[in-house]
């Protein structure tokens, strides 16, 4: 804002045709009171404008003593003033985006925080089991080494195979050497025995419906293993086996903490047949394609023999009877 015209250079050192008031078209002369607008900088007369001599006087004194002051004409003051208004709401929304970013900053450290305690209890817990039950450390620790041991004794043979020679005590035999089929052979026994050693803590579970929703399939295997009466985070979801195809329906493959959670689980799986909703439900041995056929043999024969022996029963990979307390063997699958 600027104040008195002869205190802002304005008119006396200007052509005064050219510098004429904004409202009334005269010129402003020195010495005439007068408000030039600090946006348009347009003169005007303090009359044109409806300010009197006294306020005048103390804008001149204000505007003196403290540099900065502005003013505008009546045509600016309303074209800026929606101006304001947009950047009074432009600052009251980045207000509010910083609150909203300082809320989710906290929230963030929040749950970083949970989720260190998370894994720090996880890992504490872990280690209670581990002190609690040395044994089960020990046995898990034993069964992996007796199944490092497998492959490395049929890793030996293999080689053998294929060098022709075997080793006997600190003599080396040699052999003839095996044709195309028996290597290939050895190699299926070997693949085998590796696939086996995989999938020995696994399990697949039929009839669990088909869903987008990972969660809804977790929580059904969560309340199937609650049914069969084992801790829960003992069994974990891994995946669904084969190519989703509509109509049908495929089996879930999960992952056992130990053999003991394995075995449990197999074991109570008949609790599921008499309880409302879990009927349709079937838990079996995640096998291999070699199993899978020994297992079909197994069954396709059980139906025979049930012909002649009604209480037939696949155990431990056998079909047997059991006669006063005795177990009779009928059926293996190498017969």
């Amino acid at each position: 804002m600027t104040s008195e015209v002869e205190s802002t250079g304005n008119p006396s050192t200007q052509n005064e045709e050219t510098c004429l008031c904004l409202k009334c078209q005269n010129s402003v002369k020195t010495k005439e009171k007068a408000m030039c607008c600090d946006i348009c900088m347009e003169w005007m007369h303090i009359e044109c404008v409806k300010i009197n001599q006294t306020t005048y006087n103390n804008i001149v004194k204000i505007n003196t003593s403290c540099k900065g002051i502005k003013w505008m004409c009546d045509s600016c003051d309303k074209l800026f003033g929606t101006v304001r208004i947009e950047i009074r709401e432009l600052i009251e929304n980045c207000k509010k985006m910083e609150t909203k970013h300082l809320a989710l900053e906290n929230k963030m450290e929040r749950v970083l925080k949970e989720i260190g305690d998370m894994k720090k209890e996880m890992q504490d817990s872990k280690q209670e089991k581990i002190e609690e039950n040395p044994e089960t450390e020990v046995k898990v620790r034993e069964e992996l080494g007796d199944i490092k041991e497998q492959l490395g004794d049929l890793r030996i043979k293999w080689s053998e195979v294929v060098s022709g020679k075997k080793t006997e005590g600190s003599v080396t035999v040699s052999e003839p050497p095996v044709t195309a089929v028996q290597a290939k052979m050895i190699q299926e026994n070997v693949n085998e025995a590796m696939d086996r050693s995989r999938r020995q803590n696994k399990l697949v579970i039929f009839g669990i419906e088909e869903s987008n929703e990972i969660g809804r399939t977790v929580e059904k295997i969560k309340d199937i293993v609650t049914k069969v009466g084992v801790e829960v985070d003992k069994v974990k979801y891994l995946e669904r086996v084969g190519k989703f195809v509509s109509g049908k329906v495929r089996v879930v493959r999960v992952i056992c903490e130990d053999n003991e959670t394995r075995r449990n689980l197999l074991k109570g799986a008949n609790k599921l047949k008499s309880e409302i909703g879990f009927d349709r439900i079937y838990i079996s041995p995640d096998l291999t394609k070699c199993q899978q056929l020994q297992d079909k043999k197994l069954r396709d024969k059980l139906k025979d023999l049930r012909n002649t022996y009604k209480e037939a029963k696949i155990n431990n990979g056998e079909i047997v009877v059991f006669e006063d307390g005795t177990r009779k063997v009928l059926f293996t699958p190498q017969n």
